[in-house]
């Protein structure tokens, strides 16, 4: 029965993502992947959707929105001060992929 369900999500997710690309739109294939596997958790009887984590998931796509249009904002204030801006742009970008891997481990 789960094997049905993934097959489902993944179907749902793949038929979105390439509809999509087709006419042009941007998405999140994360944000589209699980809006997947919950529509299929809602659509099967007797299929259960963990609420608590679904909550979880909107609670991130809301912060994850805004957040990364102001990095991008002020990654491009400190661009247009010119080349050392550009630097400073790909040190920091560097250190905050270190910083975020090594706190993973």
């Amino acid at each position: 029965m789960l094997v049905w369900a993934v097959a489902w999500a993944e179907a749902s997710t793949t038929a979105t993502i390439l509809a999509s690309s087709h006419l042009g739109f941007a998405l999140s294939t994360t944000q589209v992947a699980s809006g997947s596997v919950i529509g299929t958790g809602l659509g099967r009887k007797g299929a259960k959707v963990k609420w608590g984590t679904a909550g979880k998931i909107a609670i991130g796509w809301l912060i994850t929105i805004p957040a990364s249009g102001i990095l991008a904002a002020l990654a491009a204030l400190l661009a247009g001060v010119g080349p050392w801006g550009v630097i400073l742009d790909v040190v920091l970008a560097v250190v905050a992929i270190l910083a975020i891997y090594l706190w993973s481990r």
